[in-house]
């Protein structure tokens, strides 16, 4: 019971320490111009913020994330800005910081602009910050009391219902809106991939739902996470090249891992979902192993079993300490390594 009590202690002391930390002072960016991640260095308990945003030097919004400790950006390269604003929303407090592409990384500039809040023009309740320092309020305290607060309210997207953050949601209840819109769908892009090729060179491409879902980014990683390809995509169709080769054996990866980043049309929030492919030699075909999604749904279809193999092709039996592949009705593959 002392145990149970001191877990809580030590956690509610630090939400109040990490309260008074303002998170836009411990980003650390790494990435290229056009692909980069922007994640809170801090050797506390990884901190979820509540919103991320990224916007070009002429407003264009390039990222958006919910819930997340890190904040990923893709620049499109036709465009390629050098000048960014990313914004945090953590616990009713918001920072903002620039960034500048000082031609090998994205620095800050000493002298970002002071947080600072106007009345929203989106919605008739609201406030947000410009990111020019020249809000007309300059605590967001200041801000609700002469524009108010959005009242609770709800829309339906394709990952269920979600708080626009308006007030002008068209359900006044979490429970009415999944009454009619259900709860979240696991239904993701990585449902629709459709591979081409070969084992050492082929391509992907997820059929998107424009009515559910827009992919932004590809990549694919080895069993080891050498980076094996990455697209951005800024089109409803999206193919996704990847070279397969491990320099240290001179040979194909057998396992492989790709990500799908995209956004639902509806909530504009940011997803991942990622799908394992193992290479069926037998067949000549790569072969899913499962879905992995943002939700932590793990999601396989209930096939029957053909038979079971190990890495050699050869029959195998259920084996501990030794990695086997269990091949199904349909093609799918699960490559298994079970410990005593």
């Amino acid at each position: 019971m002392k145990k149970y009590f001191l877990i809580i202690f030590m956690l509610f002391s630090f939400s109040k320490a990490n309260s008074q930390v303002i998170l836009c002072d411990s980003l650390v960016v790494s990435g290229s111009q056009y692909q980069f991640a922007i994640s809170i260095n801090t050797s506390f308990i990884p901190i979820l913020v509540d919103y991320w945003v990224t916007t070009s030097n002429s407003g264009f919004v390039l990222a958006e994330d919910s819930m997340s400790s890190s904040h990923v950006v893709f620049n499109n390269p036709a465009t390629a800005f050098d000048t960014i604003t990313t914004c945090l929303h953590y616990l009713n407090t918001v920072c903002c910081i620039i960034y500048i592409w000082d031609g090998s990384s994205w620095v800050s500039p000493t002298n970002s602009p002071t947080v600072s809040w106007d009345c929203s023009p989106n919605s008739p309740l609201g406030c947000y910050d410009p990111g020019t320092g020249m809000g007309q309020f300059s605590s967001l305290a200041a801000c609700q009391a002469v524009c108010g607060s959005p009242t609770p309210s709800w829309d339906c997207s394709a990952n269920g219902c979600y708080d626009p953050g308006t007030g002008m949601g068209q359900y006044t209840s979490l429970s009415a809106c999944q009454s009619v819109c259900g709860q979240v769908s696991n239904i993701t892009p990585c449902d629709s991939i459709n591979i081409i090729g070969s084992q050492s060179q082929f391509t992907m491409q997820p059929f998107s739902n424009l009515n559910m879902y827009q992919v932004d980014y590809i990549v694919t990683t080895s069993s080891v996470g050498t980076v094996l390809g990455e697209d951005s995509c800024f089109s409803s169709v999206c193919i996704h090249s990847v070279n397969n080769f491990s320099a240290t054996t001179n040979m194909p990866y057998d396992t492989i891992t790709t990500c799908l980043y995209y956004i639902s049309n509806n909530s504009l929030n940011t997803f991942t979902c990622c799908e394992t492919w193992i290479w069926n030699s037998n067949f000549g075909i790569w072969s899913k192993v499962g879905i992995i999604n943002s939700t932590n749904h793990f999601l396989l279809s209930k096939n029957k079993l053909v038979k079971i193999v190990d890495v050699l092709g050869r029959k195998a039996n259920h084996t501990n300490n030794k990695t086997i592949f269990y091949i199904y009705e349909g093609g799918r593959v699960e490559k298994k390594y079970i410990y005593d």
